[in-house]
């Protein structure tokens, strides 16, 4: 189950420069138990472009190091299909990896099916965007890729909620059959795991 590190570095400062000043933290997204999402702004090109960017710290063991080498192996892989969210790098430094990726201008599915109701009485839409879905976990599966969290918030909307893209393959495997249980996030999980 997804529980806070208490390790977990305290978010960078905006404006803090990575990848040799090239981008530029610009917000902070979120933060999950592992992780720090911020928005950001490639400076190179004539007209800066905006990324996502998953701040992993570095793993004080080699179990969650490679973990982080696994998760980014697994979505660099997928993310050929155009309903996984694309990995564009990764970066390096002495404190920090990071993931860098598109940015979704409309939020997650969650927030989409809770706070915006973008779906309600939408059968034609639903049907759209769960075709994606399972397009999605279709192609990931012929990867040998197996996600074992996908939940609303890993679920990113674009083009105000018509189109969908998964991401965080923080949990995913490449193993077809598994004897762990209770991975993910438990608020999604059957009342008999919980």
């Amino acid at each position: 189950m997804a529980t806070t590190d208490a390790s977990l570095p305290p978010p960078l400062s905006l404006g803090t420069p990575i990848d040799n000043g090239s981008l530029e933290l610009v917000e902070l997204l979120g933060q999950g138990g592992y992780d720090i999402i911020y928005c950001d702004f490639d400076i190179r090109p004539p007209i800066p472009i905006s990324y996502a960017v998953k701040c992993l710290p570095h793993a004080r063991s080699s179990h969650r190091r490679q973990s982080h080498l696994r998760e980014i192996r697994l979505h660099k892989l997928a993310s050929a299909h155009p309903n996984v969210v694309s990995l564009h790098r990764v970066v390096e430094d002495k404190d920090f990896t990071y993931i860098v990726m598109d940015l979704c201008e409309h939020g997650d599915f969650s927030t989409q099916i809770v706070h915006h109701r973008r779906y309600l009485g939408q059968d034609e839409l639903v049907r759209h965007i769960f075709l994606q879905l399972l397009d999605a976990v279709e192609y990931s599966h012929s990867l040998d890729i197996y996600r074992r969290d996908l939940e609303p918030k890993n679920v990113l909307c674009f083009d105000s909620g018509l189109r969908i893209a998964i991401t965080d393959f923080g949990f995913a495997t490449t193993d077809a059959f598994g004897e762990e249980f209770g991975t993910g996030n438990a608020y999604h999980m059957s009342s008999g795991i919980r």
